[in-house]
């Protein structure tokens, strides 16, 4: 853990929140989640981080930064990769799953925030639903809140892939967030199973960040002078995908500085390999209106200076450029047949507020043409009337009900403090000196859980399931195939994709019916025949 924790002793203090946030390719879910984080002065909030770091994006001083070992992907999303050649994929895992339950146990918040999940980041599970489980478990307090976007991604298996988030969200969450004015774009244009969520679902418009002047801007300043023409601003996220955009944006400048003088500022992103930056700064060390960057926590302060931004059409990009009110060229990313850029882009394109561009505008004589026309000052939107206070009505929410929670959590504690003088159950003690005498021997004993009978998707099997998950025990089930519910089969595909290791299946009979005439009962015994 990275920073100290506030002291879980005490009792008095503000609300507290903990968010999880894992981003696997860009950064635009940690921008967002942070953005959020930032919003909520009234808490004490605890900022979970499961992809690489950003050391340069401003952490206010009621937010303590908990950097698990980072996990990322590549940009078709095919596999998870580390940065340690000194562990296992599998080692990291378990390290980042024991971190989570180790920190819930000391902060003990009043209300967990999980960006995405369960509606993406399924390969995260192992993980998430040990967490989840554990709060089940561990108090009823604790609200659990899910945050998330405008637009999902479609699924190649959709429906199955809507039937595990409508499992898990019923299961585990306490409220649904949607950062989404819901007159620009609803929930369930890209899931179809609204209506079967049993948590709250509440809109809250779009967050974005806070546009504040900095050192850092001015120390910027002199890339987008006015003396030097109009400026350009060329950006691409995270950076792990977009380069050839900033290339042809280079290129197209050069093409372009003689008959429109300009100058370009780009933003390459933190996490665009060394040897592409390498390859840009190269290429625009020749002119010198041009200047590479890799990275500035006050983008959106330089997007207001800005004439045009050539961009990708991820959610904080197009926020800043509803804030700013700045011309822009977007470039929507489509890696993996994903279409979540460019349903936002097009929306926004037929509101007049941006221009999208397609594959064949990336070449460098196109893209001159494009720029030449965004800047002759024709291209100029007017408004909008979209909601991007999302940040402040997200914090309502949130410090409300994190305050309700606070509340019953100290009662919680002061029952269970008033609990510990009673007597324990007869069995119970039984248990402990039958432990403690095997403890004294030396001896290690191997414990599992088991039920024998698994067909429906009853509370006490959820629950064996919720110990299993949250506490690493083993877990034997005797599964009744011709019985089994869908609702129950969906349960155990969510803890075998938490831990396949952890539980094991066999099957018991088929329906679990006697047709025993007489005697000791049996399913298949000498009273049925073959047939």
């Amino acid at each position: 853990m990275n920073d100290e924790l506030p002291d879980k002793t005490a009792v008095t203090e503000k609300p507290r929140v903990l968010i999880y946030c894992q981003h696997v390719l860009g950064m635009g879910h940690l921008i967002r989640s942070m953005a959020i984080a930032r919003s909520l002065k009234n808490c004490t909030v605890v900022f979970v981080n499961g992809g690489e770091s950003i050391s340069d994006i401003d952490i206010p001083s009621w937010v303590t930064i908990v950097n698990l070992p980072p996990i990322t992907s590549d940009s078709e999303f095919q596999g998870l990769n580390i940065h340690s050649e000194d562990t296992t994929l599998e080692q990291v895992q378990r390290a980042r799953k024991n971190m989570l339950l180790e920190l819930v146990g000391h902060f003990r918040p009043d209300v967990v925030i999980i960006e995405l999940f369960p509606f993406g980041r399924k390969r995260f599970a192992f993980e998430l639903l040990p967490l989840l489980a554990h709060i089940r478990l561990s108090t009823s307090s604790t609200q659990v809140v899910c945050s998330l976007r405008d637009i999902l991604v479609t699924k190649p298996d959709q429906v199955r892939h809507e039937d595990w988030v409508v499992s898990l969200m019923n299961r585990y969450f306490d409220l649904l967030l949607i950062h989404s004015d819901p007159t620009f774009q609803t929930l369930d244009e890209t899931f179809s199973r609204c209506r079967d969520l049993r948590c709250e679902v509440q809109y809250t418009g779009f967050v974005t960040q806070d546009s504040d002047v900095s050192a850092d801007v001015q120390a910027l300043d002199g890339q987008l002078a006015s003396d030097g023409g109009p400026s350009i601003l060329a950006s691409i996220g995270g950076g792990r995908v977009g380069y050839e955009l900033l290339d042809s944006s280079i290129r197209a400048s050069v093409l372009l500085i003689r008959s429109v003088p300009h100058r370009m500022l780009l933003f390459t992103g933190p996490y665009m390999p060394e040897h592409q930056y390498a390859q840009l700064r190269h290429l625009a060390a020749q002119y010198s209106h041009i200047d590479v960057r890799r990275f500035t926590s006050s983008f959106e302060s330089l997007m207001h200076q800005a004439a045009l931004s050539i961009s990708m059409a991820g959610y904080n990009t197009c926020m800043n450029l509803l804030n700013t009110g700045a011309r822009a060229l977007v470039w929507p990313f489509t890696g993996h047949k994903n279409d979540e850029q460019t349903i936002r882009a097009r929306k926004l394109e037929q509101l007049g507020l941006l221009t999208v561009l397609q594959p064949t505008d990336l070449s460098p004589e196109h893209l001159a043409e494009k720029i030449a026309v965004s800047l002759d000052g024709s291209s100029v939107h007017t408004g909008h009337s979209i909601n991007t206070n999302g940040g402040r009505e997200t914090a309502l929410v949130i410090e409300r009900l994190a305050s309700q929670a606070h509340g019953r959590a100290l009662n919680e504690r002061a029952a269970s403090t008033s609990a510990l003088i009673h007597q324990p159950a007869p069995w119970l003690t039984e248990l402990k000196h039958f432990l403690d005498a095997k403890e004294t021997e030396g001896r290690d004993l191997h414990l599992f859980l088991r039920d024998d009978d698994v067909d429906d998707d009853d509370d006490s099997l959820k629950h064996l399931l919720d110990l299993a998950l949250a506490r690493s025990v083993p877990m034997n089930l005797e599964i009744i195939p011709g019985r089994l519910t869908p609702t129950c089969t969906a349960i155990l595909k969510n803890a075998l994709r938490a831990d396949h290791a952890l539980l094991s299946l066999d099957q018991h009979g088929w329906m679990h019916s006697n047709h025993e005439v007489k005697g000791r009962k049996c399913e298949f015994g000498s009273s049925r025949s073959f047939t």
